[in-house]
Formats: structure tokens, sequence, C-alpha cells
């Protein structure tokens, strides 16, 4: 029937868990030593067997062909005469890659040596004396324009400029060969070009041209009066036996590196097989006694494991304390649910149609076991179950005197007017914390302007006859209940016996005790 009118939280069932700590403390050692036990029973005649390395050499390990290439390159890799060999490997490899790169991309060395087109002119600065200065001056002002105009048409710009002015896929080291740039005697600088045609030549004196008048001269470092000139441009084709000399320079140059490599590599084959093989075996002597102990070890680690797995008396005693508390915490809720024990009286007060005046707070009487160890965990549970209600109580007088003006205020609508004092039955259970809340209540009335009302106590401890004859004699009653401590069936037959005595029900009160 209770169940109608209560409702349970999830703090309900973590206060049923805690509140029963000493059941968990219990199960769980119970649980414990019992399993602790049964791993024990089940250890007493095994025995750890021994894995020695005898017993594996005579299976014929063996290592693979893995391991075996790992162990030789490993030796290779760090075996400085090897490191020294295949670094003179790289840098020849590297080499023919670079110079044969050269010869198969170089326009230069493809140019036939009987028939070379080259074009030529000469770039004349001319000083300009407007200020009448000496000689000397003059030719010192012509050597430092000359040493900047040289110094600008062997720069980077004026290569990039040919490379953009021709059009062509020649560019870099490759274009860089065809052009050469000096300085002669007098002081002018004098230009040669080469190329696979006539027509890419003249493309080449017409870029560099323009690159002088349009670009070098605005940007030399010295400003002396000067005039630029383009003289003895020329056009030809001749014989050139150096391109010949110089593609068999390179040739040769490739030949002689990669005779080199072919040492190098035999020589350092030769010793690999020679000289490294001693070392070789004894590095894989060792690499199978180590492998022969690592399983040996991993073979007895594996009995290790299979003898704890089978009965392993910390992990057992681990177990044991698990299903201890869980049994404990499940039996918690369940004798927590079914206690029949009132928690909310304010949900109670609004599922049955009743005013719940207010909730009084009241000190706990002093205990000897106050200051023990148990009896202060149950006070902190009981502080952190009530935890916002703690925080914001009042005084017991301030609870006391706010429930007596509430009673006065649903008494003054009597029928008997010619009884001075009101005659409220409080039905509550017959506990000491209820009583001092009853004499507060009380002693408030008195305190506010005359006693209009009383409160006489009816405990649920009295005979069910003696409760009537008492409810008979009282104008209304009242209902004072203990959350946690008051019985529901108890509390919902004095609700009927007020019912059937047709008194009417004020409303309720709840009283909570404050463990400090």
């Amino acid at each position: 029937m209770e169940k109608d009118y209560e409702a349970y939280y999830l703090k309900d069932f973590i206060y049923f868990a805690l509140k029963g700590w000493r059941k968990i403390v219990l199960f769980a050692l119970i649980g414990a030593v019992l399993l602790a036990g049964v791993a024990l029973y089940r250890n007493r005649e095994q025995e750890v067997p021994v894995v020695s390395t005898e017993s594996i050499e005579e299976a014929e390990v063996e290592l693979t062909d893995e391991e075996i290439a790992a162990i030789r390159e490993k030796l290779i890799a760090d075996d400085t005469t090897v490191i020294r060999h295949n670094k003179r490997i790289a840098f020849l490899r590297e080499n023919i890659g670079i110079i044969s790169e050269h010869l198969s991309n170089s326009v230069y060395l493809s140019l036939d040596p009987d028939s070379q087109p080259l074009g030529t002119f000469s770039l004349e600065i001319v000083m300009n004396n407007i200020t009448n200065e000496n000689d000397e001056i003059i030719e010192q002002r012509h050597l430092l324009l000359s040493l900047d105009y040289l110094r600008s048409m062997r720069s980077n710009a004026f290569y990039t400029h040919l490379g953009r002015e021709i059009f062509s896929s020649v560019t870099g080291d490759n274009l860089r060969e065809l052009v050469e740039v000096n300085l002669t005697a007098d002081g002018s600088i004098e230009f040669e070009f080469t190329g696979p045609d006539q027509g890419f030549v003249r493309k080449l004196s017409t870029a560099a041209q323009e690159y002088i008048f349009l670009e070098a001269e605005n940007q030399i470092s010295f400003s002396y009066p000067h005039t630029l000139n383009v003289i003895d441009e020329n056009f030809q084709t001749v014989k050139n036996p150096s391109i010949s000399q110089e593609r068999q320079r390179v040739e040769s140059q490739i030949e002689k590196h990669d005779l080199e490599l072919q040492s190098t590599i035999d020589t350092l084959d030769k010793y690999i097989e020679e000289d490294l093989e001693t070392e070789l075996e004894l590095e894989l002597e060792l690499a199978l006694e180590e492998k022969i102990k690592a399983q040996a070890e991993a073979e007895q680690e594996e009995v290790e494991e299979e003898l704890a797995k089978s009965a392993s008396v910390p992990l057992y005693t681990i177990g044991g304390l698990l299903v201890g508390v869980m049994i404990a915490v499940m039996w918690n809720f369940y004798r927590g649910a079914s206690a029949g024990k009132l928690l909310h009286p304010a949900d109670l007060a609004r599922s049955i149609g009743l005013l719940y005046i207010n909730e009084i707070f009241v000190p706990a009487e002093e205990s000897k076991d106050k200051q023990r160890f148990a009896s202060a965990i149950d006070r902190w549970i009981e502080r952190r179950y009530l935890g916002a209600k703690l925080r914001d109580a009042e005084a017991t007088e301030v609870s006391a005197e706010y429930a007596a003006s509430v009673i006065t205020g649903v008494s003054e609508n009597r029928e008997d007017s010619d009884t001075s004092v009101y005659k409220i039955a409080a039905l509550s259970t017959e506990d000491a914390a209820v009583q001092m809340a009853l004499a507060a209540i009380n002693q408030a009335a008195e305190l506010n302007g005359g006693k209009s009302f009383e409160l006489i106590s009816l405990a649920d401890s009295m005979s069910e006859v003696a409760v009537i004859d008492a409810l008979r004699a009282t104008d209304a009653a009242i209902i004072m209940v203990r959350p946690r401590e008051t019985e529901m069936q108890s509390l919902l037959r004095s609700l009927e016996i007020s019912q059937e005595l047709k008194k009417p029900l004020l409303g309720l009160i709840s009283v909570e005790v404050i463990n400090n």
C-alpha cells in the first residue's frame, strides 16, 4: 500500500547502500577470505617447473634467413671500413650522374667542331669629360665603369634575361657555356655567342644588347658621364677543335670515375666476404644463444602465467572482495526499499492532498557513541544525504514559531468557538525529537499572544483503543513524522482512524535531527 505514496530517487539508493557500510565491509571480507582459501586449496600441491636452455638446444633452434640477413646488415652498417667505402661509392655515383647529365644536355658539347656558329660584338665605353678632369682621373673612372658593366654582364639577372628573350629551353649552366664575356686591355667588353645555328646566335646577341641599354645602363653603381657603343658586330661559322677536346675530356672523366667506382665496389665486396666472415660467424653464434635463452625465458613465463591463471591468490582475493561488495550493496538496496519507512514527507503530503506545514530541525541527544569511528561515519553519511536541507536549515525556535503561526491560522475557523484552547492531537512516533518539536511549537504558541491551541502527543506505541479514545477528546489532528524513521503502515493507519472519527487533519510537519 505504501508504494502508492512513496517514490525513490537515485540519492535514496545511494543512501541505502552507504547506510549499510558495515554489511559491505563484512561481506567483502567474507568473500575475500573464502575465494583466497579456494585459491590456496587449488595451489597446495602445484610446483613451478623450470625450463632449461639444454632442453631448448635439443630442439635444434635455428636462426631464420631474415634474422641472419638482419645480423649481417647490422654488422656491415656498423663497420668503419664499410662506411668509408660506401661514402666513396656514393660520391662517385653522384659525380658520374652529374657529369653524364652535363654530357647529355650540354648544347655546347653537341656543336659541330668543324662548323660552329659564332657571333661577336664589343661594348665600347666612351667617357664624357664635361668637367675637364685630368686624364688620370678619367682613366680611373673608365676602369671602374668597365668593371661595373662586366659584373652586370656576368650576373644571374643577365642570363635570366637571355633565357626569357630567346624563348628556348636552354637555361642555367647550359646557357652560360654558350656566352663568353671578357674585358679587353683597352677597357671595352667583348661578347662571344655560340649555339646550334646562326638564328639562335643572333637572338642571343640581340637580347644581350637589349639588356645593356635597357637594364644594365640604369643599374650601374657609378654615375660618371659616358656613352655606350656597340662596335665590331660579326656573325660567322668557324672551326673549333676545342669542342671535341672538351667532349673527350668529359667522357674520359666519366670513364675514370666509373673505373674507380667498380674498383671500390670490388674492394668492399672482398672485404665483406673475407675479413667480416669470421666476425659474422661469432655474431651468429651469439644471436643463436640469445634466441635460445629468450625462448627458454618465454616458455618459463608461459608456465608461470598458466599457474597464476589457474589459481592466483591475489586475483581471487580481489574477486572475493568485489563479489562481497556487490552482494552487500544489493542486499542494502532491498532492505532499504522494503523497510516501509517514510523518506519524503513533502511528496506524501502532496499525494494525499494534505498541507505540508514545514520541517523542524532539532539537535540530536548527546551519546556516548558519538566519538566512535563508526558513529562518525554514520553521521557523515546522514549529512551527505541531507545536503541542501542542512545548508538551508533554520533554528528550532524559528521553525517552531512558523509552524505555530500556520496551525493558528488553520484553526481560526473552528466550529466550537466556546473552547478557549483548541486541542490538537499530534499523531507521531514515540520519539524524543518529535517530543522536543512538540514542546517548541506549544511554547511558541504561548509566546505569540496567548495559547490558542495545544498539541497533544499520541504516540503510535499506544494501543489502537487508547489512541481512538484520546483522539475523540480532541478537536483536530496533525501528523508529525520522522523521515527514515516513521513507518508508512503505522502512518496510514493513523490517517484512517482520523477519517473514521471525522477529525480534520490540519497538516503534516517533518522533524529532522541534526547530528553535529
